[in-house]
Parts: C-alpha cells; sequence; structure tokens
C-alpha cells in the first residue's frame, strides 16, 4: 500500500512532525514576522507554487491549501487580528513547553494532518489556527517566554494608554458635533454628500434585501445604518470590513459589485438564523450540522436572473466566526452575491456577516 500523499511536506516542505502548521511556519517566515511587506510577499510567492498544482490529480489538496494561505495572509495583515493570534499561539507554546517539560517518554503528541485523516471535506473545511512543533523545554526557552512576556505586557499597558486618549478626544468631538448638528441639517438638501462607500443605493420592493450601509452626515463623519435596499453597488467595498445582512426570502441575495481577478472576498459570520422553508428561522449557517444538510449555507453566486437565482461559485463553510473564510476570483465577474444556498425565496429570518474585499 502506497504512503497517503502528503501536500504539506511534498509541495511547502513541511515535515509530519511539525504539522499542522501555524499561519508563520505556513507562509516560511520568521515566528511573529510584524513586516506587511515581507507577509505579504512571502504569501504571493507560496500561493503562486500552489496554484500550478490546481489542474493535476492532488487539485483538491492545492485549493485547501490555498484557502488556507489566504486565510493566514489575511490574519497576518490585520493589526488586530495579529494581536489576538499571536497571543492565542503564546499560550498554545507555552502549554505546549509544559507537557513537554513534564513528559517522561518520547511518545509524540501530534495531532494527525488533514490529509492522514480521511478524505477531505473543502466545502466544509475552515482554516484553522494551528501551532509550531515544539521540542523540549530548556533554559533558554523559558528566558525567551519571559522575556516575550514582559514585552506584551507593555505592548498591551500601551495600547490602554492610547484608549484611554483616543476615547477621551472622541468625547469631545461628539459634544461639539451635537452642538453644530442642528444649524448644519438645514444645508443637507442643498448640499447633499455622496455615499461615502460610493454605493448606489434604490429601495426595493418584495425581496429587498436589508443591508448594513455607511451613510454620511452634514460635518462629514459617517455612521452606519440598516437600509433595506434592492440595491446594486456601483463598486465593491474594497479594502473596507462592512457588515451585511443576507434575508433567506430573497432570491436576488446581496449584490458584491464587480469583482476582478485575483481579488479576495472574506467572510466571517456575526449572527442571525434562517431558514429555506416553513415559518421559524431556526438554522445557523455557521454550525457545522444546518437543518436541511447544505440548503442553508451561505454561497457566493453568480446573479439572480429572470427571478430564478444565479449559479453558486463557492458554499461558505461552518465555522467563519472564529476562523473568516477567504475565496480569491479565478477571473473577473461583473457581479457576485451572497444568497442562501436553497433560494426559493419564501423562507424566513436573516443572517449578518462580515466582509471584507480586497
Amino acid at each position: 500500500m502506497s504512503a497517503a500523499f502528503d501536500p504539506y511536506h511534498k509541495w511547502l516542505g513541511i515535515p509530519p512532525g511539525e504539522q499542522p502548521p501555524n499561519h508563520y511556519r505556513l507562509l516560511g517566515i520568521t515566528l511573529f514576522e510584524t513586516d506587511a511587506d515581507v507577509i505579504e510577499a512571502a504569501a504571493d510567492q507560496r500561493m503562486i507554487h500552489l496554484r500550478t498544482f490546481q489542474t493535476g490529480r492532488h487539485s483538491i489538496e492545492s485549493q485547501k491549501l490555498l484557502n488556507e494561505m489566504a486565510a493566514a495572509k489575511y490574519s497576518l495583515l490585520s493589526p488586530n487580528r495579529r494581536v489576538q493570534y499571536d497571543a492565542s499561539l503564546r499560550q498554545q507554546i507555552g502549554a505546549e513547553t509544559d507537557r513537554s517539560n513534564g513528559a517522561t517518554t518520547g511518545t509524540s503528541s501530534r495531532t494527525a494532518a488533514p490529509w492522514e485523516s480521511g478524505p477531505l471535506d473543502f466545502m466544509n473545511s475552515p482554516p484553522v489556527f494551528t501551532r509550531p512543533r515544539l521540542v523540549g523545554r530548556t533554559k533558554s526557552s523559558l528566558n525567551f517566554a519571559l522575556l516575550t512576556g514582559a514585552v506584551v505586557l507593555a505592548f498591551a499597558a500601551l495600547f490602554g494608554a492610547i484608549k484611554l486618549l483616543s476615547d477621551s478626544d472622541d468625547a469631545d468631538t461628539d459634544k461639539a458635533r451635537n452642538i453644530a448638528t442642528t444649524s448644519q441639517q438645514t444645508d443637507i438638501a442643498k448640499h447633499p454628500t455622496p455615499p461615502v462607500d460610493a454605493r448606489a443605493v434604490k429601495t426595493g420592493g418584495e425581496g429587498a434585501v436589508e443591508r448594513s450601509q455607511v451613510v454620511p452626515l452634514p460635518s462629514g463623519d459617517t455612521q452606519v445604518g440598516s437600509v433595506p435596499v434592492d440595491a446594486v453597488p456601483v463598486d465593491p467595498v474594497i479594502g473596507n470590513e462592512v457588515n451585511v445582512t443576507i434575508a433567506a426570502k430573497s432570491v436576488a441575495g446581496y449584490d458584491l459589485g464587480p469583482i476582478h481577478a485575483s481579488t479576495t472576498i472574506a467572510l466571517e459570520y456575526r449572527g442571525g438564523h434562517w431558514k429555506s422553508w416553513g415559518r421559524r428561522a431556526t438554522s445557523n449557517p455557521d454550525a457545522e450540522e444546518t437543518e436541511g444538510g447544505d440548503k442553508c449555507r451561505l454561497v457566493i453566486a453568480l446573479p439572480a436572473v429572470d427571478g430564478k437565482p444565479g449559479e453558486m461559485l463557492q458554499m461558505v463553510p461552518s465555522g467563519t466566526a472564529k476562523s473568516p473564510f477567504v475565496w480569491r476570483a479565478d477571473k473577473d465577474y461583473a457581479s457576485l452575491v451572497l444568497r442562501i444556498n436553497d433560494a426559493s425565496g419564501k423562507g424566513p429570518g436573516k443572517v449578518e456577516y462580515r466582509v471584507t474585499i480586497r
């Protein structure tokens, strides 16, 4: 019997003893690297390499690794997410070090890589946060851990001080803005301000989609409001995080606008329930198991035509609340939408996702 194919080892040089790899090992960069240019260059180089296997007999493994690579790049290039991920990773390293230090035998406790545990399930396998392989605890590693902890605490204290000053400034700004609001509202009709995210919106009738939209204030600031729309955005919100609401009864779904080749769409479940049938919205699209199988999953699809749902391009897997799902466009699309998989137009409920387009 031939050994199971291991794409981590064969394509990326990550041996079984270091699997599953953390984001830094996956991209082949130094642990806790902070230089955005280094992170982006490493990710792009590895993704170009992995795409050369997309048409071979291991195309499924190639696509799964491309998704993991995109998720790692997305997390490490977002400062807030990288801080959270690094903190979690350091905790895992500390726990693993403690276990290694107390062990009396050389037995490995390595978690089996996805390629060894059975057939791959690309649709329902979100990118996972992983940890590096650790060899025993030494005096130098203990000193390094203590030094790292001190640095983290110092950064946390600095961040807290900055946040406190920022909150104070925001309070003063809000007070001044409230005083000026009365006089400014009379100028709204004479000098309308275009929408900040350049999305064209029109209110819709039956089946209208409700989404969170950035709305300008007279002072030039913005607020987030919930607007029922049938809208077709002029351009996607490139580089911004936007919370969108998708209704189960809408066959048209939420329109993302034009998407260009190699653009990534990151999706993170925020809340809500829906179903494509019945009267009660009880299905969570981000749960491992949903009612009706995959009928209640969120999908990326082509726009509806003549009232019929467009072709599904990608089903969004479960677990995106913990680890956002990242999909990369293989070509230019005039428009893409987010909708319930079984878009019958009769289901109750709605769900909210955070969408980032880069």
